[in-house]
């Protein structure tokens, strides 16, 4: 049954939504070491299965550190592909294919003036806080959520619980906040937690899918 609380709070996540899209950063950095977005996807999975646990998970929630993700997975490039490969400059890499979406970013100062709360949730890396807040009007959020620094991360539970807690300390219950997020298991999480959820797909389709929650 539809709340009749109305939103007051926007959240939006970092990659894929105040970036271009994650796909398109990996396959960029996969053909900048010569190789395919497949082969590093495949080569993430098979780390994980041999460690036992979820090598990006562990990396967002600073379980690993950036230099141990790039060797094991140098490694396992190494071997399935038959020829050396060493990942280097990882993080500078990474960003050197995150490309700012100007078109959100520039829509989002709107919605302060229209007297929104807006918040930041997003899994990041520990090693890479001080390049991705360098392309993020950080001040812009009045409350930013990062996994790395709070050893949990989207679509688990635990992180939609700190959220909400510093949205409470803003007045805030679940009802009135917006999730935007570009995973669909992540808007299924802030769901659960009480929120509503837009998926983010485009720009347009996203802030016409905000308006309208907006207005409800």
């Amino acid at each position: 049954m539809r709340t009749a609380t109305r939103v007051a709070a926007v959240l939006v996540d970092y990659g894929g939504v105040l970036t271009n899209p994650i796909a398109e950063s990996l396959a960029t950095f996969a053909a900048r070491n010569g190789l395919t977005a497949r082969q590093i996807t495949q080569a993430v999975a098979a780390v994980s299965w041999r460690e036992g646990y979820p090598l990006m998970g562990a990396l967002e929630t600073g379980l690993v550190t950036e230099v141990e993700v790039a060797r094991k997975v140098s490694v396992e490039l190494t071997r399935a592909t038959g020829r050396p490969v060493e990942i280097v400059e990882y993080r500078e890499q990474w960003f050197g294919c995150r490309v700012p979406n100007r078109a959100l970013l520039d829509y989002l100062p709107s919605l302060r003036a229209r007297g929104y709360v807006l918040g930041l949730l997003t899994n990041n890396v520990r090693e890479w806080r001080t390049s991705w807040r360098a392309g993020v009007p950080v001040s812009l959020f009045d409350c930013v959520v990062d996994s790395s620094a709070e050893g949990t991360r989207k679509p688990d539970a635990g992180f939609y619980r700190v959220a909400l807690e510093r949205l409470a300390g803003l007045g805030l219950p679940p009802q009135a906040c917006l999730m935007v997020d570009d995973v669909a298991d992540n808007c299924a999480a802030a769901t659960e937690a009480g929120m509503r959820a837009v998926r983010f797909t485009t720009t347009e389709e996203a802030i016409t899918a905000i308006e309208r929650e907006l207005r409800s």
